[in-house]
């Protein structure tokens, strides 16, 4: 195995995303760039340039209908649907991945490694209340501590904690808790006098959105066209605030993964 550059990474990620939004094209189903890839949409017509990942959004109609369809389709050679509805992910949310690929995150345990991925996240509804936020987060707590490589953390205190605490919850099951994660997401449906977010996973209550956000234009990504919620301002502001200024260079990092060609 030979370890993947950044550069190349970034080529794998797209290409899967093209395949993706032909086969959407295809099907009429719905999607969005959404998060650092709107926001490197937007502000950088492509990538972030030390960015190293790609996440879209889709309603959650679409989002189950393309769950139930892609794994089915027989001319994807290297690319797969995973997800914690098989054991094949622990995300409470679907990727698809490079099969030709492999993927070791730092902070989480090794056993659950992936191949290059694209993350698709579930957009849906919302209750006046911020209960599917509140629940989330507590959530969110065991699901961190359950998958936490021990070796490693963020700070001293954190690393601790999760030596105390991950043999503790390493009996949980991280499907189980994911799936917990997916359905409280899912609780409420889309409804255009309300407002709707991505629950799964993410930011909070800056998640938040008002239901125009699912309105979509086509913005340059890496000299394609590819959907973006036309509010994308909105949407960038809630979640980032400031999003047309980069951050100070030393926080310009790539997430900490690891990946690597299977075989040459």
């Amino acid at each position: 195995m030979h370890p993947i550059e950044l550069d190349e990474l970034k080529s794998i990620e797209l290409d899967i995303l093209l395949a993706f939004h032909d086969y959407c094209e295809q099907k009429g189903l719905s999607y969005m760039l959404y998060y650092g890839t709107l926001l490197g949409a937007v502000r950088h017509q492509g990538f972030i340039p030390w960015d190293d990942d790609i996440d879209v959004v889709m309603p959650r109609d679409d989002y189950e209908a393309f769950f139930r369809s892609f794994p089915c389709d027989s001319s994807f050679e290297t690319i797969k649907l995973i997800s914690y509805r098989d054991r094949s992910s622990i995300y409470p949310f679907i990727k698809l991945v490079d099969t030709r690929t492999e993927v070791v995150e730092d902070f989480v345990d090794p056993r659950y490694k992936t191949g290059v991925w694209i993350d698709i996240f579930p957009m849906d509804g919302l209750p006046e209340d911020d209960r599917p936020f509140k629940e989330n987060r507590k959530a969110m707590r065991k699901y961190d501590f359950t998958v936490g490589d021990t070796t490693t953390g963020t700070t001293p205190f954190r690393c601790m904690a999760k030596r105390l605490l991950t043999p503790i919850l390493a009996s949980s099951d991280i499907y189980r808790v994911a799936a917990r994660l997916d359905a409280i997401a899912s609780e409420t449906s889309i409804d255009p006098r309300h407002d709707v977010g991505a629950v799964v996973w993410g930011y909070g209550k800056r998640e938040r959105m008002p239901y125009p956000i699912l309105e979509r234009a086509l913005l340059d990504f890496e000299g394609h066209r590819l959907y973006a919620p036309t509010l994308y301002e909105e949407c960038l502001t809630r979640i980032f605030d400031d999003f047309r200024t980069p951050p100070p260079e030393n926080e310009r990092k790539p997430h900490a993964i690891h990946a690597t060609w299977i075989a040459d």
